[in-house]
């Protein structure tokens, strides 16, 4: 009788450890409001995270890109789709901030970011809830014209004001010459 015995408490301590690392890294998406994806080259195929699933709404993990592709606002397709191009090619890095319709008709900013992982022919990236930002920004932008609006028009009404007492004040000088030559 022959046996071979492995001792097995080193892999079972990793796979808690996985585990563990795992429930962190959830918690972490949802707190954060962030996910992580997977594209996978051969297949078309984005992987969502669970994070990634509730930031952009879907249910599953697995999407067609085109399916994706459709829910991105027409105006960031392109882009998109032209940053995923040069990432393959090594030309690039992938960084675009985008706005997506979630299925329930929402509309959010995302900030999406991805690397190349050429053994597996896919690209890993995560994705960020924006929202927040983006409106504030897109506030501080609106008031920030309002106010130079308001700035260039006080302005204007001051020099219109300035040039009307020097025409006064010109007026006056030459009313009080005629006056003491007549």
């Amino acid at each position: 009788l022959f046996s071979i015995v492995h001792d097995i408490d080193k892999r079972k301590g990793l796979e808690r450890s996985i585990v563990h690392s795992e429930t962190l890294l959830r918690f972490a998406e949802d707190v954060a409001l962030m996910g992580h994806w997977t594209l996978d080259l051969d297949s078309g195929i984005y992987t969502f995270s669970d994070g990634a699933q509730k930031v952009l709404g879907i249910d599953g993990a697995r999407w067609r890109v085109e399916c994706i592709l459709a829910m991105v606002m027409k105006e960031d397709r392109l882009r998109m789709a032209e940053l995923r191009q040069k990432l393959i090619d090594g030309l690039e890095t992938y960084r675009i901030d985008l706005r997506f319709r979630r299925p329930d008709g929402v509309i959010i900013d995302l900030r999406s970011e991805g690397i190349m992982d050429i053994p597996s022919h896919s690209i890993f990236g995560v994705i960020h809830d924006t929202t927040d930002y983006q409106h504030a920004l897109r506030s501080l932008q609106m008031r920030t014209s309002y106010f130079l609006t308001i700035s260039a028009i006080a302005l204007t009404v001051q020099l219109i004001i300035i040039a009307l007492l020097v025409y006064v004040g010109q007026r006056r000088k030459k009313a009080e010459t005629a006056l003491r030559h007549s």
